[in-house]
């Protein structure tokens, strides 16, 4: 795996949506038929261009190198303050909330996690707790492959005061993190199952595969996860790009925004993610393929598919009193008339519980459709 850059301005035309972009910067690999592949940033390149000439990796004379990094074996919880790749293998490592298996302290930090699995030994997903790999307060972070799994958020990305910008999660597998236990059955339905949408705090305790919280500026590419409550949150994240990511069958959410705008959310599939189904009762319980909260605005959604979700896309915020009457776009509409949903579901397409204008968000070519039983 190498690093490559271009820099220049570059028009693609993309969805039928013409966009200017500052430059591009990829990881190139292998592609079907030999081709290389190049990882294209989103309108902010030049954010994260700045990043891979920022990560760039000196070390002193005798350092230890695999594929041009320094290479370390995983033995315990660990601070890494320079480019780093994990030596592959399996590790089990069990750390408590609060705690990191390895915590990133120190800014232009590249994280190679190819060949390597890294998860706790938490048995059942409600038992899940700490996190896998965390950074706070740093700026252009990349974490690079790997499989981490069975913590409560096993990526966290977070800034500060300022820092936090030119994020990059590529090709990494974050399945598996935390999920409540549903006391719902086939026959039987339990409202406690209602997942909370409105407070940022409940989200954390839930947990998900990537977090990315007070960020501006990130590139998340070809991201998976699978088998958890939530698959990518964004927590007033700015300028990031979520793309070609598989965050399906999950119970709660694919990709959940709060207070983020400025996003671009293309061509992942956020399939499956419900909860509440049974064979005598549709509820959905606030699941959602894609959803949007608190002042989430002025984002990009195009060529996502979202179905047999609780909701496929879900726009909403707190309303006064946290009283809002739920209103259900037509399937004529320019953003759902690919596929008009079923019937024989009582959930929507696509739904709000906003009375606020719906402005700024774009979704050509994603694909809609209700759950079908």
């Amino acid at each position: 795996m190498t690093f490559s850059c271009e820099v220049g301005p570059e028009s693609i035309k993309q969805n039928g949506l013409q966009r200017v972009r500052g430059g591009s910067c990829g990881v190139a690999g292998s592609a079907p038929g030999g081709m290389a592949r190049r990882r294209r940033v989103s309108r902010y390149g030049a954010i994260l261009f700045a990043s891979f000439i920022s990560c760039a990796v000196f070390l002193p004379a005798g350092t230890p190198r695999v594929g041009g990094l320094p290479s370390l074996k995983l033995t315990g919880p660990l601070t890494i303050t320079q480019s780093t790749r994990i030596e592959p293998g399996q590790y089990h490592v069990d750390v408590q909330d609060g705690q990191a298996v390895i915590e990133i302290g120190a800014d232009n930090v590249i994280l190679e996690m190819t060949g390597v699995t890294l998860e706790s030994t938490a048995r059942r997903p409600w038992e899940r707790v700490g996190i896998g790999i965390h950074a706070k307060g740093y700026s252009h972070v990349c974490v690079l492959g790997g499989a981490i799994r069975g913590y409560r958020i096993n990526v966290f990305l977070e800034g500060e005061a300022g820092s936090g910008s030119g994020m990059q999660v590529v090709g990494t597998d974050v399945s598996g993190s935390r999920a409540q236990r549903l006391l719902s059955t086939d026959t039987h339905f339990e409202a406690q199952d209602w997942v909370n949408i409105f407070d940022l705090d409940a989200w954390e305790a839930y947990g998900a595969g990537l977090y990315l919280k007070n960020i501006d500026g990130a590139w998340i590419e070809n991201v998976v996860a699978h088998d958890a409550q939530n698959g990518v949150m964004l927590g007033h994240t700015t300028h990031a790009t979520v793309y070609k990511c598989d965050v399906a069958r999950n119970s709660g959410w694919g990709i959940a925004l709060y207070g983020s705008s400025g996003d671009d959310l293309l061509n992942n599939h956020a399939d499956w993610d419900v909860r509440c189904e049974g064979k005598t009762y549709s509820a959905g319980c606030d699941s959602a393929g894609i959803l949007l909260m608190e002042g989430s605005s002025h984002n990009r959604i195009i060529g996502n598919t979202f179905t047999h979700s609780g909701d496929g896309f879900f726009l909403s915020k707190s309303p006064p009193a946290r009283r809002a009457t739920r209103i259900t776009w037509p399937s004529t509409t320019a953003a759902t008339r690919r596929t008009t949903p079923s019937r024989r579901s009582s959930h929507v397409a696509t739904s709000s519980t906003t009375t606020s204008p719906i402005t700024a968000i774009m979704a050509f070519g994603s694909v809609f459709r209700r759950i079908r039983r």
